[in-house]
């Protein structure tokens, strides 16, 4: 029998990017102007455009120097990928940043640090729909249905988050609870396939 694969999105499943980027605006702002539950775009700049936080502008934010490597890690996050290493391997399905020289080594500092995820499991994509796993977790939509039409013998979780509440997911959850039980019944499944 072959390893059980996790595929994890990292932005929003393990890392706070969303809030970290807010948190910056509104120091900046000096009020809380933006709430990550608030936020029901998946681009930042599209809420924040209008009180000059562009995508240039959050570009700029997410970029500097450190701010990748010193992530916010989601709660309830550690234990969970601890939990899934149980299962079978992890790996990360992460889309690197065009505009910064820096992203994908911080972002490989930042995993191993919080997660123990070395280089060798990291795939950094913006096609995550070209790697295979027996399962998937996303905060994106896009990402879930494009990758669900590739693998369909596979499972996803749609990861839940703001922006993507009027999305369709036959599986969606923000607890690591459940995906991890999710997680479990799709490998005792896959046993009988």
């Amino acid at each position: 029998m072959s390893t059980y694969i996790t595929l994890l999105d990292c932005d929003t499943v393990l890392g706070d990017l969303m809030g970290d980027v807010l948190r910056v605006i509104n120091k900046e702002l000096g009020e809380e102007r933006f709430r990550y539950e608030d936020m029901q775009d998946f681009w930042i700049s599209n809420v924040t455009a209008d009180e000059g936080y562009d995508e240039e502008e959050i570009n700029t934010i997410m970029n500097a120097d450190g701010f990748i490597e010193n992530l916010t890690v989601c709660p309830g996050a550690q234990a969970g990928v601890e939990a899934l290493k149980g299962l079978g391997e992890v790996f990360v399905l992460t889309k690197p940043s065009r505009h910064s020289p820096t992203w994908v080594y911080e972002r490989l500092i930042w995993l191993q640090k919080n997660f123990g995820i070395d280089a060798n499991h990291v795939v950094h994509t913006g096609a995550k729909h070209l790697v295979y796993g027996n399962l998937f977790v996303d905060d994106l939509h896009e990402n879930i249905h494009t990758w669900n039409r590739r693998w369909q013998n596979s499972h996803s979780v749609l990861w839940d988050a703001p922006w993507n509440q009027n999305d369709n997911a036959h599986y969606r959850t923000g607890s690591w609870n459940q995906l991890v039980n999710w997680a479990e019944k799709f490998k005792r499944l896959r046993r009988f396939c």
